[in-house]
């Protein structure tokens, strides 16, 4: 862990007590999307979710950078081993970190996962209006709903920044090219694959591609579900990951 690391704020949510659990959010997460879970599972596990602050540190710019921060983030919680639950970029980061620290990971649980292909924008985007907006925000999600006037709106002023835009086509740019795809036979930790049927973002033949690349994974499809189970399921995704951290780790 770098010197700089050390002295980094970490921005989080922690509650509950027992074996660590650590969601992961996506690019343009927050750590209020896994509120509904962190709560349900508040009871068995101490659970924690850390916000990635990808716009405003300049050090974040890549996997691996993101990587060595949740490592720091661990070691700042005394966290020695944790079980990883990330989204889209977040799982990314998972499966890195359980690559390069294997004995730092539990169980790994991966929903919309980047690291083998997605979806992402262009070197250039179009102008940035508001019905640009909404038509590439209701990819995320298989119920349009969830895409409300709100959301549009915190997006469409995000977007009107040119440092914004630069960092996240940056971002976008460095998570494509670092593909994990020759790397993933190396994974030996229970993994749980959650994905959504109609996920747009990382459509399931990724998800399908992943199960057979790491070795004894499990598959789980949501019905009526985009790229954020978190958000669209997030009952079922509770079941599922209550269900595969409760099993022994040769059954998982």
């Amino acid at each position: 862990m770098s010197d700089a690391l050390t002295q980094v704020e970490f921005e989080f949510v922690s509650m509950g007590q027992g074996p660590a659990l650590l969601f992961l959010h996506g690019l343009f997460g927050h750590p209020t999307n896994w509120q509904p879970m962190m709560e349900a599972l508040a009871g068995e596990y101490r659970v924690l979710a850390l916000r990635y602050p990808f716009f405003e540190d300049k050090r974040l710019h890549g996997v691996q950078a993101l990587t060595d921060y949740t490592l720091a983030f661990m070691d700042s919680q005394g966290i020695e081993r944790a079980s990883l639950c990330g989204n889209s970029l977040g799982g990314q980061i998972a499966l890195d970190l359980c690559l390069k620290q294997p004995l730092r990971l539990n169980k790994l649980i991966l929903a919309g996962s980047a690291g083998l292909w997605e979806a992402q924008p262009n070197s250039q985007l179009p102008r940035a209006t508001r019905e640009f907006i909404r038509q590439q925000a209701e990819k995320i999600f298989h119920d349009p709903r969830h895409v409300d006037d709100e959301l549009i709106e915190k997006l469409y002023e995000m977007l009107q920044d040119r440092v914004f835009v630069r960092t996240l086509l940056r971002l976008a740019r460095d998570t494509q090219a670092y593909t994990l795809d020759d790397k993933l036979q190396y994974i030996q930790q229970p993994t749980l694959l959650v994905w959504g049927e109609n996920d747009k973002i990382t459509p399931p033949e990724v998800a399908r591609v992943f199960k057979q690349k790491i070795p004894g994974s499990r598959l789980v499809f949501l019905p009526q579900c985009g790229h954020a189970p978190p958000l669209e399921q997030p009952e079922r995704f509770t079941e599922e990951i209550r269900s595969f951290l409760s099993e022994p780790f040769g059954q998982a």
